[in-house]
């Protein structure tokens, strides 16, 4: 064979392939075509812009406004709930069997289509579709449809009639508040039992009144999971007169909460006193409408908690996965390991490192570049993650150095003014998305027990820490070098600050 032939051969093989692979290969089988041949409709929820329900139960107006629906009459918050399971039967909406008739039109009374039992208009890209919905077929589960503009009568499955008509109320939100938890940017709760404001600044949480303090960011997820979810048990009046307002306890009410998100105006919600009819139940407000609710008693007092319990108990917050750099210091012995690339930035850089062969996501020591144990950091740095402060000894002390504690910084240079000669060591641990490391100090021993004494940089306060604190402080580069390594962490001992590590002062950064 002549390789001419061969290579028009080739040529043809590779086209038959190519028709194969971009055309024959993607086009729907026989079962997918049968099956989309029977769809009516197929809209997607997400571009409605409005639901008219004209149905036996259910006659209402439904528009989307930004990321929320409301409804009319009424202009109330709509429930997205149960449009979405509305909307969920029209995508698509499929025919059970299409009648037709080629010689005799079909008669449209006889299938309860004239007029209809009921109609629904969805607005999609600004072009309105409308379905008449009919009478019940002989066979049970199942209704005549006709989309309006067609000729052909369907059947369909009587879901989309069902789920749809339903009385007026339950179109409306049930419940209190609706928001995202990334966008709040604070919450004020005002109580006779219990008051507090909790702020967040730059992704980190505080506790502003009645102290100051770094906040517990689980703890505050929490408590907004439940305010987000607060039910509506009743909708007492649409319009009730503003003069009346101490009848239901609004006056001086038991409880209010102001929320504060990226997204839209601050909203308070009011709780006043318990129904007449029903203690279990408290009269509720919103600030942007004028409707009255009752909300159970119980899941507001679940929500008033203690300040307390607010108050950050992690002595470090951080994935270990972003994690780019942790210093460890013992007395005059101080050592830094790092990577400069995370694992999720890799896939960001463009630039090939400037060592051929270098992995940046890699840790190694901050002096001398040797590799460390991937397994042993990460062991560390779990371990870190896993302390949690004991107790709070004393707020906004002036002198720090009797705990064996460092001063505060001054400046924004984040780093410590001195510290005492009793001072155990400090851990200081870096990440992308804050500016200044987060660092601790492990002071003096507590007398009468094992625990220490402790300070967060940026908390004005006296920490009481677990002994482990010691243990990790004591950590060595060694421990962090090979896989093999014996020493443990946790079982370390306690040795003297004066007299450091020989293999960890030999590596160790100048101190700054």
């Amino acid at each position: 064979m002549r390789w001419k032939t061969t290579v028009v051969l080739l040529v043809i093989t590779i086209g038959i392939g190519a028709y194969l692979s971009l055309y024959e290969i993607r086009q729907p089988s026989p079962e997918e075509q049968a099956q989309r041949s029977k769809h009516l409709l197929d809209i997607a929820s997400d571009t409605v812009t409005q639901l008219v329900l004209d149905l036996p139960k259910a006659k209402v107006t439904l528009t989307r406004q930004g990321s929320e629906w409301r409804m009319n009459p009424g202009n109330f918050r709509a429930d997205d709930g149960i449009l979405n399971r509305i909307l969920s039967e029209l995508a698509p909406l499929s025919a059970e069997r299409t009648l037709n008739s080629r010689e005799h039109p079909l008669d449209v009374k006889a299938f309860g289509l004239d007029p209809a039992v009921g109609w629904l208009t969805v607005v999609s890209h600004e072009t309105p579709t409308t379905i008449l919905i009919g009478e019940s077929t002989p066979v049970q589960g199942n209704r005549y449809v006709k989309i309006s503009g067609r000729p052909n009568i369907a059947i369909v499955s009587s879901s989309l009639f069902d789920t749809a008509n339903q009385p007026l109320e339950a179109f409306r939100d049930h419940r209190m508040i609706r928001f995202d938890a990334w966008s709040v940017d604070g919450l004020t709760v005002n109580a006779s039992t219990r008051s507090f404001s909790l702020t967040r600044t730059d992704n980190v949480w505080h506790l502003t009144q009645p102290r100051q303090d770094r906040a517990d960011r689980s703890e505050i997820n929490a408590l907004l999971n439940r305010l987000t979810k607060l039910p509506i048990k009743r909708f007492v009046t649409e319009t009730p007169p503003v003069e009346q307002l101490s009848t239901w306890g609004f006056d001086h009410p038991t409880a209010e909460m102001t929320l504060r998100t990226r997204q839209a105006p601050p909203v308070s919600l009011f709780f006043g006193t318990p129904l007449p009819d029903d203690s279990a139940l408290l009269y509720a407000k919103r600030s942007d409408e004028a409707a009255l609710y009752a909300v159970a008693k119980k899941d507001v007092e679940a929500l008033l908690q203690s300040p307390e319990n607010f108050r950050a108990r992690a002595c470090f917050e951080f994935f270990t996965s972003s994690v780019t750099k942790v210093e460890v210091a013992r007395g005059a012995s101080r050592w830094m390991i790092e990577r400069p690339s995370t694992p999720s930035s890799t896939s960001l850089r463009t630039v090939p490192s400037e060592v051929e062969g270098r992995n940046d996501t890699q840790w190694r020591e901050a002096t001398s570049h040797t590799t460390l144990d991937t397994a042993q950091v990460e062991q560390f740095l779990n371990k870190l993650a896993d302390v949690r402060v004991k107790g709070f000894i004393e707020d906004r002390l002036a002198n720090f150095t009797r705990y064996g504690v460092a001063l505060p910084s001054s400046g924004h240079t984040g780093q410590p003014q001195g510290e005492p000669d009793n001072a155990v060591g400090s851990i200081a641990v870096w990440t992308p998305d804050q500016k200044e490391p987060q660092r601790l100090f492990i002071g003096a021993p507590i007398e009468g027990s094992t625990n220490y004494y402790g300070r967060s940089e940026g908390r004005d306060l006296i920490l009481k820490l677990p002994s482990v604190v010691t243990a990790l402080v004591n950590t060595t580069l060694e421990q962090l070098r090979s896989p093999s390594a014996t020493s443990n962490p946790q079982g370390a001992t306690l040795t003297s600050p004066a007299a450091p590590s020989p293999k960890t002062s030999s590596s160790a950064p100048p101190r700054q």
